[in-house]
């Protein structure tokens, strides 16, 4: 089955998040940029359901059933959670880790360094193979890949016996310089797959060859911890939509923003990690061009945290290195930073009496209390339903309404007493503290970024964002706030418009003007000549396919690289071209360069890219008229004001491009509320979505 097929009218993108399972459908047969978007509440105990629950919505909206929709849809894209929650939880595998003699306790002893090097009380986070399944085995890989000790076949009998009696459900590979000779680990996993062919296999040679003994391992073990359930709902997934009637292959979202088949993640599912909220760098970068501005923070905000990510000159960063819960994996990804603040977190009063909101959070079950499905506990959701800023009618395109009263009720209950406070002031108070926390977040992101805030914008994403995200900016000094119509459903809706990319990371650690770049162009010509064949077989043609490089360049000495583009081919004068352009980079992040230093080359990574079609959005100029009134009023409570605000409700849908509307306002869209604060003005721009500016006058 090929991955994209020719004739079918729909695209879908699926995002399952922590809270909602959203849903982007386009149509060829409509005109640009009109899509339809839909929710569903989020199924952890199998997450299927919820895609299939969301699915039976877009197909009901457009009068035809599942397997309608789905035999009539060329492209799938998905994002998934289920690695991400396997490694929040810890309720993965049971694993056994093979490890060259002597580095037995490599994962465990990790950088030497603490996260937080200031908070010596906080203890590392569990290792995820206990040490008495770490299994070491006598061999050895020299610097260059020469065997220096081979294994003993006894040794190798041993050991998979031992792991038959331990009844593993995943076994890690990595061997000390496997990365240069992956031969004894290779020898070592056919072992193991003759005797145990039902136990999940990482082998790190083939999954991470990277330089870095800790990030190695501790990636081929985070592989086969989040492997056998990854796996498995893969399987069951794709198996239930091509009994329902799917046309075309899916595809996976990975942590690097590209699009892979399910055959291929499903050994790999380590890069998967973040694959939800990396399908939002399309969505950034494509609503950076219609906002006009090259340089925004993406802020997606769900209903169990929020997403940021930066790009800059109209490109998402990334990063060689990924975390997730304290645990290190050299996969390359899109630099997404995480914050524990989302709609579904919880509010509560600490035992020192003080208000903390989050980082726990409802997610979808129990959910809100205001969801009326079991919650209990006051969420950030409940609070902005008190304060009036959202409407118990939000969720307008589905049967959802939510329950004033017992968000009331609980916020009394639960905080309003203890702050001595009635139920919207305590409210007032949740929602400050979490405006608080994520500025403060931001603050720190953008010191890390080397950036000023204020020449950045702030796109928001997410269904939760729309209320917050003014509040945020003005606190920060940004340069405004773009609001798409589409934010609530941002990573799916980059799902439609994404690549499919394999990469692959070449260690080279050598001094940059040592490097044989004929070497490793060959090297590199390998593999981009493997991977185009892979996406030839999918159905994307060498016409559509195009190799991109990156350099982790650092000055000899330095423990951190900094990610280069390099042109192609690889010759003594683009190497040196991407030094250069190194320096100014170094400045840019750090406010110092030494173009005198002697550079390392650490690792290349090769990026093949099957382009796919993109969503292509329609502008349309703004007619003048006079900006439609208000079709509701409801009372809101600001932090300005002591008593609560009559305040005008617009709905979405009877805005044009060109209306303004100043604050305080709400702007009501299907799936998502906007809060302007008394300073602010938003325009609707040509492609419908709303600039908002602070200030006399809605100005910057």
């Amino acid at each position: 089955m090929k991955q994209t097929t020719e004739g079918l009218p729909f695209r879908l993108g699926i995002d399952v998040g922590g809270t909602f399972t959203d849903l982007t459908v386009t149509d060829s047969n409509a005109g640009p940029g009109e899509l339809r978007i839909h929710k569903a509440l989020t199924t952890p105990s199998d997450p299927s359901i919820g895609v299939f629950e969301v699915l039976g919505a877009a197909a009901s909206d457009m009068g035809m059933n599942v397997r309608d929709l789905l035999s009539r849809t060329g492209f799938l894209g998905l994002g998934t959670t289920v690695a991400t929650n396997i490694m929040v939880e810890g309720r993965g595998a049971k694993v056994a880790l093979v490890t060259t003699e002597g580095f037995r306790d490599s994962l465990a002893i990790r950088r030497g360094i603490r996260q937080d090097v200031w908070d010596i009380a906080r203890p590392h986070p569990p290792e995820l193979v206990p040490r008495w399944l770490r299994l070491p085995l006598r061999e050895r890989i020299g610097r260059a890949g020469e065997v220096l000790i081979a294994p003993a076949q006894d040794d190798i009998d041993a050991l998979v016996a031992h792991l038959a009696q331990a009844e593993v459900e995943a076994v890690a590979i990595c061997l000390y310089n496997s990365f240069l000779n992956g031969a004894h680990e290779r020898l070592v996993a056919r072992a193991v797959s003759e005797r145990l062919p039902d136990v999940f296999l990482s082998v790190s040679a083939d999954l991470a060859p990277v330089v870095g003994e800790y990030e190695r391992s501790s990636t081929t073990v985070v592989n086969a911890f989040v492997g056998p359930k990854t796996k498995h709902y893969l399987k069951h997934l794709t198996r239930a939509l091509a009994e329902n009637g799917l046309a075309c292959e899916p595809l996976m979202m990975q942590s690097n923003g590209g699009l892979v088949n399910v055959e291929m993640l499903s050994d790999a599912p380590v890069r998967a990690v973040l694959s939800g909220p990396a399908a939002g760098a399309a969505s950034a970068v494509n609503w950076a061009a219609t906002s006009g501005r090259e340089n925004v923070v993406f802020f997606d905000m769900g209903g169990t945290s929020i997403d940021i990510l930066i790009a800059q000159d109209g490109r998402a960063g990334n990063k060689s290195i990924t975390d997730i819960e304290g645990y290190h994996m050299a996969v390359p990804s899109v630099d997404i930073r995480t914050i524990g603040t989302g709609g579904g977190t919880i509010a509560r009063i600490d035992a020192g009496g003080l208000l903390r909101v989050g980082p726990d959070s409802a997610g979808s079950t129990p959910g809100p209390v205001c969801y009326g499905k079991g919650g209990a506990l006051p969420t950030v959701t409940d609070c902005n339903l008190v304060l009036g800023r959202l409407g118990a009618d939000t969720f307008r395109n589905g049967d959802m309404t939510l329950d004033t009263d017992a968000a009331r009720r609980a916020i009394a209950d639960g905080l309003a007493g203890s702050l001595s406070a009635s139920a919207e002031q305590a409210a007032l108070s949740v929602v400050t503290v979490a405006n608080e926390n994520m500025a403060n977040s931001l603050t720190v992101l953008a010191a890390e970024s080397g950036i000023d805030l204020r020449d950045f914008i702030l796109i928001a994403a997410g269904g939760a964002a729309g209320l917050h995200v003014s509040a945020v900016s003005q606190k920060l000094g940004m340069a405004g706030v773009y609001v798409p119509r589409q934010a609530s459903v941002a990573c799916s809706v980059g799902m439609v418009q994404s690549d499919v990319m394999q990469d692959q990371v070449i260690s080279v650690v050598r001094p940059l003007a040592a490097v044989d770049a004929p070497t490793l162009q060959t090297r590199a010509d390998e593999i981009v000549a493997r991977v185009s064949a892979d996406l030839a077989r999918t159905g994307l043609g060498k016409d559509v396919q195009h190799a991109e490089v990156i350099a982790e360049l650092r000055y000899i000495g330095q423990v951190f690289s900094i990610p280069v583009k390099v042109e192609m081919p690889l010759t003594r004068a683009s190497l040196d071209k991407a030094g250069t352009a190194f320096h100014l980079l170094h400045e840019e992040y750090y406010h110092h360069q030494h173009p005198d230093n002697p550079l390392e080359l650490v690792n290349l990574q090769i990026n093949v890219i099957g382009t796919l079609d993109k969503l292509v959005w329609k502008a349309r100029s703004g007619v003048e008229r006079p900006t439609p009134a208000p079709y509701t009023r409801r009372p809101v409570w600001f932090d300005w004001s002591d008593q609560p605000v009559d305040t005008g409700v617009w709905r979405g849908e009877d805005l044009a491009p060109g209306d303004r509307i100043a604050g305080p306002a709400v702007i009501v869209e299907p799936t998502t509320s906007i809060l302007l604060d008394r300073d602010d003005t938003a325009r609707v721009d040509d492609y419908g979505n709303y600039m908002i500016h602070h200030g006399v006058g809605g100005q910057p």
